[in-house]
């Protein structure tokens, strides 16, 4: 599976039994995620590319687990996209250490708090709550981080540090460079100065052609500039 995975979420009071789709807590994933602002306020999670991430110079990317689940609640494979919280952590390996494999078990998570959240875990009996049919072997220690955000070449995120745009929105957009707010209020200003300057200086010059022609036809159709015969 994995191409229909949905987001697990519980809200305070509630519970949900589930089985960690991974062997052991170390092999659950953690994915470093940038908000970045787009041009016109749009906003994208983007995976951090660690060492090799553009973003990282003026940005700290956060940490997060993509906790792969089967919630049998509704029977659907999940990710959880939470925080890395090691008090979270530990329970986790509390129940690893006493149950072996967190694949093998199947664990019920409570919720306690809206605002600031605290979870307990309870183990269940896994004879009650069998290996879904849904999910093989390949499924186990699967990363599934590409749910929780978008993944961007470095290329990609330096256009985007450079234009303000990903890439496929840069066709769409005429490429300029990204400049402050500020910066680019001046040279608005600028430009709607030099165009009155220019439309000043073409309305003199067609006003001076126009007299100059004006004077030129008044002297030849002028009666007085001719000379009478005789």
């Amino acid at each position: 599976m994995g191409n229909d995975i949905e987001f697990f979420n519980i809200r305070d009071g509630e519970s949900a039994v589930v089985r960690i789709l991974s062997t052991t807590v170390d092999k659950i994933e953690r994915i470093g995620i940038h908000t970045i602002e787009l041009r016109g306020g749009t906003k994208k999670k983007v995976r951090c590319l660690e060492s090799n991430c553009p973003l990282c110079k003026n940005d700290q990317a956060s940490e997060r687990l993509a906790l792969h689940l089967w919630d049998y609640t509704d029977g659907k494979e999940k990710v959880w996209n939470r925080t890395t919280n090691e008090k979270f952590i530990n329970l986790l390996k509390d129940v690893e250490e006493n149950w072996g494999n967190l694949s093998e078990c199947v664990i019920k998570i409570n919720r306690e708090g809206d605002s600031f959240p605290k979870y307990s875990v309870t183990v269940q009996n896994p004879n009650k709550y069998p290996m879904p049919n849904e999910i093989s072997k390949e499924d186990i220690d699967k990363n599934v981080g590409y749910r929780c955000c978008t993944y961007r070449s470095a290329d990609e995120l330096a256009e985007f540090l450079k234009t303000g745009y990903l890439p496929e929105h840069v066709k769409k957009q005429p490429k300029q460079d990204w400049i402050p707010k500020d910066q680019w209020i001046k040279n608005k200003n600028k430009e709607q100065e030099n165009k009155k300057i220019e439309e000043a200086t073409k309305h003199y010059e067609n006003h001076h052609n126009n007299a100059e022609l004006e004077e030129d036809d008044d002297v030849m159709i002028d009666p007085f500039s001719l000379k009478r015969k005789g």
